[in-house]
């Protein structure tokens, strides 16, 4: 297997990109529709924009037709965009998030504090959550000042508003967010044995009360 991170610098030098990322959109819009039909309605996917999809005038436009050709309404629907990648046309990314908030979908800022951290324009971007690069969070139980550094962002985010998820959480951590990474990883086949392992971890989450899961990324 060919990790993304080999595949997805290149596939953008070269433009394919584009192709990659609007087969991802509606692959994802259509498994949560399918999953929603298995019983799991309040399921949402994020899904990763690349530069040039944010570029595209009609991009807004596009991905409501994709929602409405899965059946998927939009709230259901999270897309992730990097600091550098937001950084690139900042004046339109502003208002094409503003454009899909309006249709209902969420915004996050992925891999937060890795990019340019341009905090006046987390102001202004139209975001619900950032997601908390792992970076900072890799050594977060043996190195306090990765704790508190972490601590930190949290509570800038929350004064902001905005919700928090915390990547590369691959042991059993408590943190003051929600958490992602391969101790919840899944399945990667859409199968019966995915939706029971879901199922299995949504309720052992509940009942700790803790820490929510949001599904793990496989970029």
């Amino acid at each position: 297997m060919v990790a993304p991170a080999c595949f997805i610098p290149l596939a953008e030098e070269t433009g394919l990109i584009a192709g990659i990322g609007d087969w991802v959109i509606r692959t994802a819009c259509r498994q949560a529709k399918a999953w929603h039909d298995a019983g799991f309605k309040d399921l949402q996917v994020a899904v990763n924009l690349s530069v040039h999809q944010l570029t595209r005038v009609n991009f807004d436009a596009e991905v409501a037709a994709v929602l409405a050709d899965a059946g998927l309404p939009p709230q259901y629907l999270e897309l992730e965009i990097t600091e550098s990648t937001s950084m690139k046309h900042p004046e339109r990314t502003v208002v094409l998030l503003a454009r899909l908030k309006q249709m209902g979908m969420s915004i996050a800022i992925d891999d937060f504090g890795t990019g340019y951290s341009n905090l006046s324009y987390l102001k202004r971007f139209p975001v619900d959550r950032l997601k908390l690069d792992r970076a900072f969070v890799s050594d977060i139980t043996s190195k306090p000042e990765d704790s508190e550094l972490a601590r930190a962002i949290i509570a800038m985010a929350r004064s902001l508003h905005l919700t928090v998820v915390v990547e590369g959480v691959d042991e059993e951590v408590y943190t003051l967010a929600d958490a992602q990474h391969y101790y919840f990883a899944l399945n990667k086949n859409t199968d019966d044995r995915l939706v029971a392992k879901l199922q299995a971890v949504l309720d052992e989450l509940r009942a700790k009360g803790r820490v929510e899961a949001i599904a793990a990324r496989y970029r």
